[in-house]
């Protein structure tokens, strides 16, 4: 199960359920591109509530549509993970070290109003 909504200009709020097979992972790759049209400097938050690792079919069709998700990706800054596993948390980090100016932090779900601040939170300009 998903959802993608788009809660503001700038942002997504993306709840991922349960193991996605080929459908559901075309499905849900399709709303995010059209969701996210027109954002610059996004963030999205994602809720991953009992995430299982999708089918091998799923993540062919996420590798062969990558060329077509990565000028999607960086129409964000910033991504907040929330999610009860952790190798869910670590998988997102990962990702945010691999691909540039993208930032991601995952977090538990005790740490559900931390997310939202490090999303919302604005970078101050240098002092002059």
């Amino acid at each position: 199960m998903h959802s993608i909504t788009r809660t503001d200009s700038d942002r997504l709020a993306i709840l991922l359920q349960g193991k996605f097979d080929a459908d559901e992972m075309d499905d849900v790759l399709s709303v995010f591109v059209t969701k996210s049209v027109g954002m610059q400097d996004g963030k999205l938050l994602i809720h991953a509530n009992d995430y299982q690792m999708p089918t091998f079919e799923a993540m062919r069709l996420e590798l062969s549509r990558l060329s077509e998700l990565m000028p999607v990706i960086h129409r964000f800054s910033r991504v907040a993970v929330i999610a009860e596993k952790a190798w869910v948390r670590k998988m997102s980090e990962w990702e945010g070290a691999v691909i540039p100016d993208l930032e991601i932090k995952a977090f538990e779900p005790t740490a559900t109003v931390d997310a939202e601040n490090w999303l919302g939170a604005r970078e101050s300009s240098p002092s002059q």
